[in-house]
């Protein structure tokens, strides 16, 4: 009887997987497929891939679509969808942190404020745009200028403090990109 159950549940599964590409398609045949893999980093091939239920993405990936697209993570997934689980929408996601080092000073002070949009991962020929960045290291979030050098295919990542040499990496996953200092009057 327990054996019976179990197939039952997992049939029941494997059919909420395969109309979860069901919705994929849809989704992906309604929004730009270009846009989609400018806005996500997932290339066209791959969104194909999941509409045509050849794989399936992992939940972060899964995630990250239906915010782009505008539904909830739960009709997604499972088609289900009710008031207490409203759809996912592309909202301001602009954050705060406070500086924990003086390595962006004199330009960010020690213990200064700053916002930051969250940024996507990008694909790996794709690079990130010069600016200055909220990534992490061991002592938690910190903020560094970051600046690609095509001669040597790295990233030089760097404070405006003098005291704190330059890095050079070939590879960064910022948690987002700063848009403001914010200042107490």
């Amino acid at each position: 009887m327990t054996n019976n159950h179990t197939k039952t549940k997992q049939h029941l599964a494997n059919q909420s997987i395969k109309s979860m590409g069901k919705r994929l398609a849809l989704i992906i045949k309604k929004e730009k497929v270009y846009q989609l893999t400018v806005t996500t980093g997932i290339s066209i091939n791959m969104l194909y891939h999941y509409a045509n239920q050849k794989g399936y993405p992992a939940l972060p990936k899964l995630a990250l679509i239906a915010q782009e697209c505008g539904v909830s993570l739960a009709w997604l997934f499972s088609g289900e969808q009710d008031e207490s689980t409203p759809p996912i929408t592309t909202q301001c996601n602009t954050l705060r942190l406070t500086v924990i080092d003086d390595a962006m000073a004199p330009t960010i002070p020690l213990q200064m404020d700053i916002e930051y949009q969250l940024v996507k991962p990008v694909q790996k020929k794709k690079r990130f745009s010069d600016g200055v960045y909220v990534l992490t290291n061991q002592q938690g979030f910190i903020v560094r200028r970051v600046q690609w050098v095509e001669a040597e295919d790295a990233y030089c990542v760097f404070g405006d403090n003098p005291h704190y040499p330059p890095q050079r990496v070939k590879e960064i996953a910022p948690i987002g990109k700063v848009t403001a200092i914010v200042q107490s009057l």
